[in-house]
């Protein structure tokens, strides 16, 4: 379940103008991606790989996250 809301978030990042939903995404996907490997759900591991990659593209297109990090 909480890939499925850190893909959710990572989307909502893509639309709109929100530096608020990267981080609540990571925090999500994070916790969606060790659920799922403790549990070996390999449904739930695919979910959050998406949410990682989805979430990526979301870091890359805003540019105030970008200058945060280097």
């Amino acid at each position: 379940m909480a890939g499925v809301i850190a893909c959710i978030l990572a989307v909502l990042r893509i639309l709109f103008l929100g530096i608020v939903f990267v981080p609540l995404a990571a925090i999500a996907a994070s916790i969606g991606t060790v659920l799922a490997v403790k549990n070996l759900n390999w449904g739930g591991i695919a979910v959050a790989v998406l949410a990682w990659i989805v979430m990526a593209v979301g870091l890359v297109l805003l540019p105030a996250l970008l200058a945060l990090l280097a």
